[in-house]
């Protein structure tokens, strides 16, 4: 048996552990060293196969069967365009399957999937108006006059040749600026190491 990865979720292995046997040696050991009866046990959960990232943070997928578990800062796509945990789950299956090599374009997405959000603040915690949150809360004001924001509301936008555009109904918008998207979907093959195969461990 070989441990993969620690975290403070659990010990991940190459093979199967008898935690009978594990528990067992854990209730002997906390009963010898500190005469004490133990209360810790350990639970075992079995997946067919990961994937590990060999970076600082702990980056990993679990699969079983048709079920993905993602874990890892930089695989979360909460402030990210909707599109990123989509293509994330279908990079991730190429991976498990071997079929790496997927091409996507871009420019196929609708604008739907291009939408992010973000939670605004009350204005006095921002010291520039140029920071995202005040561009947004700025464009609210003028297309929104009759709207009062509170703190924590969250304002939904796409990025344009125009900066970023506040998402209203029945609204033309200007151009996608595509490179800005193409950038969020080179960083999901870049986490994935598609491209660098040292930085990634199967079992």
């Amino acid at each position: 048996m070989k441990i993969i990865s620690i975290d403070t979720d659990g010990m991940y292995t190459d093979s199967k552990i008898n935690v009978e046997k594990l528990n067992e040696y854990l209730d002997k050991k906390t009963n010898e060293l500190f005469k004490l009866k133990n209360y810790l046990h350990v639970e075992c959960d079995t997946f067919n196969s990961g994937y590990f990232r060999k970076t600082k943070g702990k980056h990993y997928i679990l699969k079983d069967k048709n079920k993905l578990l993602i874990h890892g800062q930089s695989f979360k796509g909460s402030n990210q365009p909707k599109f990123f945990d989509d293509v994330l789950i279908q990079l991730a299956n190429d991976l498990f399957n071997e079929k790496i090599g997927r091409t996507i374009d871009i420019k196929n997405f609708s604008i739907e999937s291009l939408i992010q959000s973000v939670k605004v603040k009350d204005e006095g915690n921002y010291k520039s108006d140029s920071s995202l949150s005040m561009q947004l809360i700025n464009a609210a004001k003028r297309e929104m006059p009759h709207v009062k924001l509170k703190d924590s509301d969250q304002l939904s936008y796409i990025k344009t040749n125009k900066g970023y555009e506040l998402i209203m109904p029945g609204k033309t918008y200007g151009e996608i600026d595509w490179k800005y998207y193409q950038s969020i979907l080179d960083k999901i093959y870049e986490r994935l190491a598609m491209e660098d195969k040292a930085q990634v461990r199967f079992i």
